[in-house]
């Protein structure tokens, strides 16, 4: 059976953001898991955004990262892959921009209200 995971954006020891992986009350540093229990197959830090565009081909390998994680928990805490979800600073999964571009268009109801007005 595979095991259910959560994916976000969080800062370990407060250093730069890294895409973590959750597990019920748990998350894993994505590099770190992975490196360690895939070796050469390794997911890398593609960074959240980077990862959720090319979301099919990272499936597998986080998929099989969650199920080995969640086959030996004690191990991964003894490993220090699995930490307490709690003190890690959970962050937004897209870095915050200076603009935001939005056309009316993209609403429905707004393309009705224009074509209504003509």
């Amino acid at each position: 059976m595979s095991a259910s995971f959560g994916i976000g954006a969080f800062g370990f020891d407060a250093g730069e953001p890294e895409v973590g992986l959750v597990l019920q009350n748990e998350v894993a540093r994505v590099a770190k898991a992975s490196a360690v229990l895939l070796g050469r197959r390794s997911l890398g830090d593609p960074g959240l955004p980077a990862l959720l565009g090319s979301w099919d081909d990272h499936l597998p390998g986080l998929q099989q990262l969650a199920d080995m994680l969640s086959a030996d928990p004690q191990r991964a805490r003894r490993l220090g892959l699995l930490v307490p979800l709690a003190p890690v600073v959970s962050l937004p999964p897209i870095a915050p921009t200076a603009a935001v571009f939005c056309a009316g268009a993209n609403y429905r109801t707004h393309v009705e209200q224009l074509a209504l007005a003509e």
